[in-house]
């Protein structure tokens, strides 16, 4: 027997004509989603598998090839599309945005702001939060936590909160920097819109401000307190 209907009656527009259905439970699901509870909006029943305790909450959004699976949720203004997974235990929640081929698996969390994009792996109870972003193929495991402005792109590989290091507002910009471990065992930066190596960072810092100014300096400090925060274990 089905879990649930698409509501015809009460539906969503997107900006690109998709139209996302309200879901109503057809059956008890678990001791909070019992017969007649009202969830939040899919495009297709692809988005919401049938199987399972999964559930999409609030005014939560779940289109395009996008599955929710086993036994996660999202819930609140969370958003998952294009062809994330959200499987086993894990939660989406807040105004958390999980997208492109993006998973979020066992038992791991991706609530405040929080933005997961591309080829992402968030695992094993890892928790990204605030106003993080991690993209790229990263991988974030083992309980590890990214929270604050924390950004990280290609090739990361977290298992702990040591492996990351962001300092910030600073630079000319007064943006925030982020320097993580890559799966080769360098550091790698992300600083705008640049994302390089540790080493190639502080060249061309060098090259743009000098070893004796304001911004060189400060900056050269960070990538010297990231190597003493990421390397020293």
């Amino acid at each position: 027997m089905k879990k649930y209907e698409m509501l015809q009656n009460d539906t969503k527009k997107l900006p690109d004509g998709k139209i996302l259905y309200r879901i109503r439970a057809l059956r008890d699901v678990c001791n909070d989603i019992t017969k007649g509870t009202i969830g939040c909006y899919i495009e297709k029943e692809e988005n919401l598998s049938h199987e399972g305790f999964c559930w999409v909450y609030g005014n939560a959004q779940v289109y395009d090839n996008a599955s929710v699976r086993n036994y996660a949720s999202v819930s609140d203004n969370a958003t998952v599309n294009c062809n994330a997974i959200i499987k086993d235990e894990a939660m989406i929640s807040d105004s958390a945005f999980v997208t492109g081929n993006a998973v979020v698996d066992r038992n791991a969390f991706v609530g405040g702001w929080g933005c997961v994009y591309d080829d992402t792996k968030i695992t094993d109870h890892a928790i990204v939060c605030d106003y993080a972003k991690i993209s790229g193929d990263a991988i974030l495991r083992f309980y590890a936590v990214i929270s604050g402005r924390a950004r990280i792109d290609l090739n990361a590989i977290i298992s702990d909160e040591t492996d990351y290091f962001t300092v910030g507002p600073i630079g000319s910009r007064y943006d925030f920097t982020t320097f993580y471990m890559s799966k080769y065992g360098n550091i790698e930066v992300c600083c705008g819109c640049c994302n390089v190596s540790i080493d190639e960072f502080v060249k061309r810092v060098k090259e743009v401000y000098g070893e004796d100014t304001k911004y060189g300096q400060t900056y050269m400090m960070a990538a010297d307190l990231a190597r003493k925060q990421i390397l020293s274990k």
